[in-house]
């Protein structure tokens, strides 16, 4: 009951044009690459991927758009964007 309350007050708020995108992630996943080497080091490189799902619906529950899609960054350079503490 509650939660239809909620939908009905979103609803009101949002106006008859307004649009509602459903996201699913399906699957996600990375993995890290170290490369040892005597003379420079080491070099560390991450990657990581995403399935993902939508489903983009007008607020009578016609659907205006859907589909599946994926992405995948291949190994990247590690960059440190802030300490921790």
């Amino acid at each position: 009951m509650a939660r239809m309350v909620r939908g009905e007050a979103l609803s009101t708020r949002l106006g008859k044009r307004a649009l509602v995108l459903y996201l699913k992630v399906v699957a996600a996943g990375g993995s890290n690459r170290v490369k040892k080497n005597l003379f420079s080091g080491s070099d560390l490189k991450h990657s990581g991927g995403v399935i993902a799902q939508y489903i983009l619906m007008r607020l009578d529950g016609s659907v205006v758009d859907s589909g599946t899609f994926s992405s995948y960054s291949g190994y990247r350079d590690v960059v440190v964007t802030g300490e921790r503490r």
